[in-house]
């Protein structure tokens, strides 16, 4: 089980001086008193995580999946990379960091399938400059 560190010190002086009010519920807080449960979070995270880059590296394998659509899933994987060594370089290796850009991973596997699949008319309708398609009622 992950632990969540309770606040600190300064942290508790901030919230007694700038939320009166607040402070006891603050104090009794499941964050403040370690029983705030984040396991099935974190195990949902990992699990997403690793199902988009199985499906990255197959999509690698598809010859059907288009150049500009790779293209846009290496930027993507790259920026993450970036980001992470930013982080761990310039400030710790704080899960914080990455939980902030993570969502950017499947952002690429949602808009191919919008591009090709179930969502096409869809996403034609919406952007029709970026996938170059039609909508239906525009013939």
């Amino acid at each position: 089980m992950e632990e969540i560190a309770p606040a600190a010190e300064r942290v508790k002086r901030a919230v007694a001086t700038n939320y009166d009010e607040e402070y006891t519920v603050f104090l009794e807080s499941r964050e403040n008193t370690n029983h705030l449960k984040v396991d099935f979070m974190n195990f949902t995270q990992d699990v997403i995580v690793a199902i988009c880059l199985v499906l990255y590296f197959f999509s690698f394998l598809n010859k059907k999946v288009d150049r500009r659509t790779r293209m846009v899933m290496v930027f993507f994987l790259i920026a993450l990379i970036v980001n992470a060594w930013i982080c761990s370089t310039f400030s710790g290796v704080f899960p914080r960091y990455q939980t902030r850009v993570i969502w950017l991973l499947p952002l690429p596997l949602f808009l191919y399938l919008g591009k090709v699949g179930c969502f096409s008319d869809f996403y034609s309708f919406l952007l029709p400059s970026i996938y170059n398609l039609k909508p239906k009622s525009w013939k």
